[in-house]
Formats: structure tokens, C-alpha cells, sequence
């Protein structure tokens, strides 16, 4: 890959690039800052996110001012030194070991489907170990983390293989294997491995650490959002008393959601400071005017692994025997794959059976609807830039949120018949009442519409973006006058516990919330050894 030209500094020592080192001064200025807000306000404490950050402080420079031959090596040093801490040597070692293994099975000289078979193998020996059924060689802890790195990557990479025109180096092909971020997060983006190789430092690197530094607050917002939703906005369920109550309930559940986008979104932003210049996650998902637009902008990691792994493989293949149905057939077999993925990194993480009535109705029902609405999608059309347009438009993404807000509560509950129950309170409610709430809702179409109508009319044309410092800037001044001005010394309970965020909210406490991400993101992959080695370090 020529990366030549593409770098600052161009590193040609010993010539020392000023300019360069005081953007670096600058970028750890910023990571500084955000680093202590995260410790403030014990942002993703579970995850140990105030403890990997300064690993991320102290790698970085180091990692940025290396020539560009030893970077890799340098990243993949940073991933070792960081798991140890994280999980200890004894699970260090075994996961390396098994890691290696799996990857040097990939690499064999012999047919890519007795590769893929032996992998396979593999995966379902480690699995039944993962869910006890048979002895594993790594703990609980381990075997979460290797299942984070290798459950997806392991099949992008052989698919790839197969493909694959230019060859990589051998440090380019373990660190797509061993992403520093991966070690804390569980739930981690699906990074694309050509996608992977081809943005590795294509644009000016300190652009790209800026782009990182820029994603990493916007992440650290949508976690603050989401706790402020978490301790304000869900109501317990045991005082659902009408349809404002139920609604309310239903969208704040629904916008919980924003959680998985601060978490992946903050992964992505980690890599970029290492140079991999990874598109956006997300493409604002509650934009969305169809349930197969829908689809396309939540999780654009995911979309893109089920649609290579999943639809065009089936497609192709069906359009030689039924040219007809093969959209139809292809797109529900790729949303039975998505159920089915869900389930697959559930038992991974989890190390339990996922499977129930509401998971698969959720999964059915969206495959469902978004099958049709993709065989309804003719061509995909910009809304007009009439207020009329505009105001259709609004109809349609009002409608789908309103759906899949609906659909995402039932899958966050337990059982069914409680989301039963909590629906037919809405039901009971006076017609009055069900009135009100259909004013509300002409009256964010409306808002809505209007916010359609100035941006397609007056605002889409015009240069802004959030990869310049300005972002940066602005969102730390923000953070910290809303940290010292509302939340620090504050006496209130609830934003004591928002301060805080370490007890649950009046709802979770009291009833039995099993929601799909907030299940695997509680996971703590961290080892009690992390206090033991520090201490050992400082004295």
C-alpha cells in the first residue's frame, strides 16, 4: 500500500517538523481533557473506559511520531501491553496462543475450504466451552475477549482471502486481528478488512487524528445523552398510568439505543488515532424513512458484513434459478442471518442462550417490513424541496421511528406478555387522551417537515463538517461548562446518580430489563488484576 506523501511529517529525520509536533501537542491537549471528564463523570466505568484512556494518551504520541515501517509493530505492541494489564498473563498467553493458531489455519497451504472447516471446528469446540458444556483452556474473561476479536473478523478475513488482489504484511494482517479497543468493548464495529487496509493513513495524518479526536467526543455526548435518558426520561413501568406514560416509555427505550452509538462510534475514533481512517458508524438513524433506509444508516459496519457474507452470495446464486424472487428470497434470508448473527455474538459474549419469543418476533417483523420496503424502493429519491415534500417526508421517518420504537421496547422485554400488559395500558386510556397524543404527533411531522424544508433549501449545499478542531473545541467548552455549572455540587438525587453513574435507575430496580446491548455491554472483560499490577508497577 503506498502511504508515501500521504503522512505529516514526511519523516525525513533528522529534520524535526515543528508544525507537526505542535498539532500532536494540541491532539493530546484534547485527549487530556476528555480523559478527565470521562473520570469526572465515570463515563462506561463497567468497561473501564478511565482506565484504557490513558494507555490511548501514552501509546498515541509514541505511535505518531515513529516512521511509518514501524507503526504497525509499534500499534500491535500497545494491543499486548494493554491486555495485560487488562486480563493478566496466564489468559494473555493462551488467547495468543489460540489466536495465532486460528490465524496461521488461515494462512495454510492447503484448499480455503478445508481452512474454513477446520476453523469452524474450532469455533464450535471453543463455543460449547464459552457456554459450559465442555472444559475451555481460557476463563470467562478470556473467552469474551477472544470471542470480541475473532467471531466476526475471522470470517470477513477468510472471505477475503479468496479475493484478496494485494498482499498485505504480516503486521497489517494481525493488528486487523488484535484492535486495541477491542480489549474493553465486547460489542465492537465489524470493521471491513479491505476497508480496513485501504484507509490506513489515506489522508494527512494529523487530519485523521483530529477526525478520531472529534468522533471520540461526539461519543462521549451520545453517552452522556444516554444516561441523561437512563435517569430522566424512562419511566418505571410500575406507574405507567396512560398513553403519555406508555409512549414515553416506549421512546426513551427505544432512544437508549444511543448508548451502541457512543460505544462503536468510540471505538472508531480510538483506531483513527492510529491511523486507520475508518468511515462514520452511523448515518443518522432516526433519520430514516423506511425501514430498509433504516437498514442502511444504523450500523453501517454490520449492513456492509451481512451484505457481503450474506446477500450477494445468495443473490447471485438465485438469480441463475429464480431471476424473479431472487431480491425477495436473497434480502430474508440476509434478515434471518441478522437474527441469527444477534444470537451467535449473544452466546459469544454472554456465554448463554439468547434465544426468545421476543427476539425473534422483533427480527421477524423487521425483516419483514424492511424486505418490503426495499422491494418497494424502486429508486431512492431526495424528499422535494417544496415544504409539501418535505412535509411527506417527515410523515414517513415520524412513522418509522414510531414503529421501530414500538418493536425495540418489545425486544427489550423479557417476556412478552409484559410488553402486552404494558401496551394494553396505553389501550385502556381515555379516547381524549389517544387525541392528544395524535396532536403531538402532527405536530412534530410538522417541526419536523419545517427542519426538512430549511436544511434541503437553505443549509445542505453549504461546507460544514465535524472533522475540524472547531467541533473539538466547541463540544469540550460545552462538556465542561455544563460539568461545573449544573453538575458538579449538585444536590439533587437523580443528578447525583447522573453524576455518578454507577446505580440504576428507578426502573431497572425494580423490574427485570433484559435488553440486548445493555445485557452484553454490562459484561465486565476486565480482571481484578489491573489494581494488583498497578500497584505492583508503582512500588
Amino acid at each position: 500500500m503506498d502511504t508515501k506523501n500521504k503522512l505529516t511529517p514526511s519523516y525525513s529525520y533528522p529534520i524535526i517538523d515543528f508544525a507537526y509536533i505542535g498539532h500532536l501537542f494540541l491532539h493530546l491537549l484534547q485527549l487530556l481533557l476528555i480523559w478527565y471528564l470521562v473520570l469526572s463523570l465515570n463515563i462506561e466505568s463497567d468497561l473501564w473506559l478511565e482506565r484504557f484512556l490513558p494507555l490511548v494518551i501514552i501509546f498515541f504520541p509514541i505511535h505518531a511520531l515513529i516512521p511509518i515501517k514501524y507503526k504497525p509493530i509499534v500499534f500491535l505492541i500497545s494491543f499486548l501491553c494493554t491486555i495485560l494489564l487488562f486480563l493478566g498473563f496466564q489468559d494473555v498467553v493462551v488467547l495468543l496462543t489460540m489466536g495465532l493458531g486460528i490465524f496461521g489455519i488461515c494462512h495454510l497451504p492447503i484448499s480455503l475450504n478445508i481452512r474454513k472447516t477446520t476453523v469452524f471446528i474450532i469455533a464450535i469446540l471453543l463455543g460449547l466451552g464459552r457456554l459450559g458444556y465442555i472444559w475451555s483452556p481460557l476463563s470467562s474473561h478470556g473467552l469474551t475477549v477472544f470471542a470480541a476479536i475473532f467471531m466476526f473478523r475471522t470470517i470477513v478475513y477468510l472471505y477475503e482471502l479468496k479475493y484478496e488482489k494485494e498482499s498485505a504484511s504480516i503486521w497489517q494482517r494481525l493488528n486487523y486481528f488484535f484492535l486495541l479497543p477491542n480489549i474493553i468493548f465486547p460489542l465492537f464495529p465489524i470493521v471491513d478488512y479491505k476497508t480496513y487496509l485501504s484507509t490506513y493513513y489515506n489522508k494527512p495524518a494529523t487530519f485523521i487524528y483530529q477526525r478520531g479526536i472529534n468522533l471520540i467526543l461526539w461519543s462521549i455526548i451520545c453517552l452522556l445523552v444516554y444516561r441523561w435518558i437512563y435517569y430522566f426520561a424512562i419511566p418505571n413501568t410500575e406507574n405507567l398510568d396512560g398513553v403519555f406514560s406508555v409512549s414515553q416509555y416506549v421512546i426513551a427505550t427505544y432512544l437508549t439505543v444511543i448508548r451502541l452509538v457512543g460505544i462503536l462510534s468510540l471505538s472508531v475514533g480510538v483506531l483513527r488515532l492510529f491511523g486507520y481512517n475508518l468511515p462514520d458508524i452511523f448515518n443518522y438513524m432516526f433519520l430514516a424513512s423506511s425501514f430498509a433506509d433504516l437498514f442502511r444508516r444504523i450500523n453501517i459496519y454490520w449492513k456492509t458484513f451481512l451484505m457481503k457474507i450474506c446477500y450477494y452470495p445468495v443473490y447471485f446464486k438465485l438469480r441463475k434459478i429464480t431471476p424473479k424472487h431472487a431480491l425477495l428470497l436473497s434480502a430474508l434470508v440476509t434478515f434471518f442471518f441478522t437474527w441469527f448473527f444477534h444470537i451467535y455474538q449473544w452466546a459469544w459474549i454472554l456465554g448463554s442462550n439468547p434465544i426468545r419469543p421476543t427476539s425473534i418476533l422483533y427480527w421477524g417483523i423487521f425483516g419483514v417490513l424492511a424486505t418490503m420496503s426495499m422491494m418497494m424502493e424502486k429508486k431512492r429519491r431526495k424528499p422535494a424541496k417544496t415544504f409539501g415534500g418535505t412535509l411527506i417526508h417527515a410523515v414517513k421517518v415520524v412513522g418509522v421511528f414510531i414503529s421501530i420504537a414500538l418493536l425495540y421496547s418489545m425486544w427489550t422485554q423479557a417476556r412478552l406478555q409484559e410488553w402486552l400488559d404494558i401496551v394494553q395500558i396505553a389501550f385502556l386510556d381515555e379516547w381524549v387522551n389517544w387525541l392528544g397524543l395524535f396532536g403531538i404527533i402532527i405536530g412534530v411531522i410538522i417541526v419536523v417537515g419545517l427542519g426538512f424544508y430549511i436544511y434541503r433549501n437553505y443549509i445542505e449545499h453549504r461546507q460544514w463538517t465535524m472533522d475540524t478542531p472547531l467541533f473539538s473545541y466547541l463540544s469540550l467548552g460545552l462538556l465542561y461548562l455544563a460539568f461545573f455549572a449544573f453538575i458538579e455540587g449538585s444536590n439533587d438525587d437523580k443528578m447525583i446518580a447522573f453524576a455518578e453513574g454507577e446505580v440504576l435507575n428507578e426502573n431497572d430496580s425494580t423490574t427485570e430489563y433484559e435488553g440486548y446491548y445493555e445485557d452484553i455491554l454490562k459484561v465486565d472483560i476486565s480482571s481484578k488484576l489491573w489494581d494488583d499490577q498497578i500497584h505492583s508497577f508503582l512500588i
